[in-house]
């Protein structure tokens, strides 16, 4: 199981409203990058969005370089890596 299913196993009834958004906007598919959870319609990993907030960056500064991604498909990875820390 990977920690995107992890995390849908664990929040599916808690916080159903994020999760909704999260899947709108995140997928895992073993066949794309080896099943990491990326955004959707790309190959982005969403650890980079998340790497990037890490380092200081702002979300401007994300999408200039990562212009496919929109602020949507952000705030989805931030809620996503609030429900992961909460696994924790």
């Amino acid at each position: 199981m990977n920690i995107f299913e992890t995390v849908r196993e664990q929040y599916s009834q808690e916080s159903q409203e994020d999760w909704l958004e999260i899947k709108k906007y995140i997928t895992s598919d073993p066949s794309t990058m080896d099943g990491l959870p990326v955004f959707s319609g790309t190959r982005i990993p969403v650890y980079i969005v998340l790497d990037y907030f890490a380092e200081g960056m702002r979300v401007d500064d994300i999408l200039k370089d990562y212009p496919s991604l929109d602020k949507n498909k952000i705030r989805a990875a931030l809620k996503f890596a609030n429900l992961l820390s909460s696994l924790h």
